[in-house]
């Protein structure tokens, strides 16, 4: 074989490949440089939406499990029954809204839940135990928290167990 042939058979694509390798390997390492390196102890973007997701998660766990609810007295059902006696609170409140909890951006720091309107029929008994007072002292506009055994987000109707007055609305 001839010098000539030899070079074009040969050398020439052993050379054209070696070329293609050292631009494919300089292509890979400007790409790399430009690309965006994650600092140590940060996380990614599927990261931080699960880590939202399980945050919102916890905190509406949370919230479905409240015992105490803070409203309104609107009406007292027979308010000057014996002592013992079974009396029935009509009360307001306001009380985050589950079904849109979802939707709210924990990212801003200082959060405003959305609130819904929710009437409860509150029972006060011999057992109920008040704070201050008593039952006499209560009257429609008064702000109370009232604690439930159970949930206050799993029922509208329910015995309180304590009683205390927020704010109230004296009698003229």
């Amino acid at each position: 074989m001839e010098t000539k042939d030899l070079l074009k058979k040969v050398v020439l694509p052993l050379a054209a490949v070696f070329l293609v390798v050292i631009l494919v390997v300089l292509v890979v390492a400007a790409a790399k440089k430009r690309a965006p390196k994650a600092k140590p102890g940060t996380i990614s973007n599927q990261q931080q939406d699960e880590k939202r997701n399980e945050t919102l998660e916890q905190t509406k766990q949370s919230i479905k499990g409240a015992k105490d609810l803070i409203g309104r007295i609107m009406k007292i059902l027979d308010p000057s029954g014996g002592e013992g006696k079974v009396r029935f609170l009509t009360v307001e409140a306001n009380i985050i809204d589950l079904e849109k909890f979802d939707k709210v951006d924990l990212s801003k720091g200082q959060v405003d839940f959305p609130t819904v309107k929710k009437t409860y029929q509150i029972a006060v008994d011999k057992d109920t135990k008040f704070k201050e007072g008593g039952m006499e002292g209560l009257n429609p506009g008064d702000y109370i928290k009232a604690t439930s055994v159970e949930g206050i987000y799993n029922t509208d109707k329910f015995t309180a167990t304590n009683v205390e007055v927020l704010s109230t609305m004296m009698k003229k």
